[in-house]
């Protein structure tokens, strides 16, 4: 009996090993793969319609593997703001790039006619390899420059927001709230400000063709519906074109007062009650008299049983 328990545990114990260890399905590394990352540059930040434009390309391989016959996969907009490509042989040329190593291509392009209505122009690719990309984050690249000439205006609305950012019928226009125009990429740099007025509409005029973010400043009472947006909400200028958009807000909790300290009383306070019932407990003298008169009464009863033990004794004797 015993021999056949031993056996079954040693079979257990072995099959567990088994699963846990030879068993057990290995976890294969991830393969080696090249990691492009992949920034350009222009050689001037505005320009007018038909200038050239140089554009820098740099390639770096930070994978585990080289990377094989690098090449174009993804192009730009397919709009006037594109910038139209001149070197079409050098940007379509595939290479290679070892590990750790870098790269740089030179691609001249001009700016297309019609782009100064929106106010830039831009450079937007994105390259592979053969052999595939550890990460494809990085593998685009965007770089734009300004095309100034033409004017818009912005027209805005600003509404009191009820459960979502949406505006609804009904719902109250807020006057008396500050609208700031600032720099699409940098939010430090303002262009100009308005107060939305009695209908809760305000209106920038002359505004160069481009893209802007709208900041808020909300009146005592009023808060900003995301207090967590500290970019504001994007708007695109168009040249000759009146964008528009609405800008909810929120009404601003209201903490409640807190009640006046009831004033402390001076007079003397009144002595504690005696014990109403004797089933609470004692403290202080009277529990040492009390403890006192309890071991009496406990040796006197050891007394008088003993007392009774002999006069049995001597009865039986």
């Amino acid at each position: 009996m015993r021999r056949n328990i031993a056996a079954r545990l040693s079979a257990t114990a072995m099959l567990g090993a088994l699963i846990t260890g030879g068993l057990a399905v290995p976890a294969h590394a991830a393969a080696d793969l090249p990691d492009l990352k992949i920034t350009a540059s222009l050689d001037k930040d505005t320009a007018a319609e038909g200038d050239t434009v140089t554009v820098t390309v740099n390639f770096a391989n930070n994978g585990k593997a080289d990377a094989r016959a690098v090449h174009v996969t993804g192009c730009c907009a397919g709009g006037v703001t594109d910038l139209s490509i001149v070197d079409k042989d050098v940007l379509d040329k595939h290479f290679d790039l070892p590990v750790g190593k870098t790269h740089s291509i030179v691609v001249r392009t001009t700016v297309q006619k019609g782009s100064m209505k929106y106010g830039y122009a831009a450079f937007s690719y994105g390259w592979d390899a053969n052999n595939g990309e550890a990460s494809h984050w990085d593998n685009r690249t965007d770089a734009s420059l300004k095309v100034p000439g033409a004017k818009g205006s912005i027209f805005g609305l600003v509404y009191e927001a009820g459960s979502q950012a949406e505006p609804s019928t009904g719902r109250p226009r807020v006057p008396g709230v500050k609208v700031i125009r600032v720099d699409w990429d940098d939010p430090n740099k303002t262009y100009g400000e308005i107060v939305s007025d009695t209908n809760g509409e305000f209106l920038f005029t002359g505004v160069p063709a481009g893209q802007y973010r709208l900041r808020v400043v909300p009146p005592a009472g009023w808060r900003a519906y995301d207090e967590n947006d500290t970019i504001g909400t994007g708007v695109r200028v168009v040249g000759d074109e009146k964008s528009q958009l609405v800008i909810p807000i929120g009404k601003a909790p209201v903490t409640p007062s807190p009640s006046p300290s009831a004033t402390p009383s001076t007079a003397a306070p009144a002595p504690a009650p005696a014990p109403a019932t004797p089933g609470l407990a004692v403290t202080g003298s009277k529990a040492a008299v009390f403890g006192w008169a309890g071991g009496a009464a406990v040796l006197a009863g050891v007394g008088l049983v003993l007392a009774a033990r002999r006069r049995r004794r001597s009865v039986v004797s």
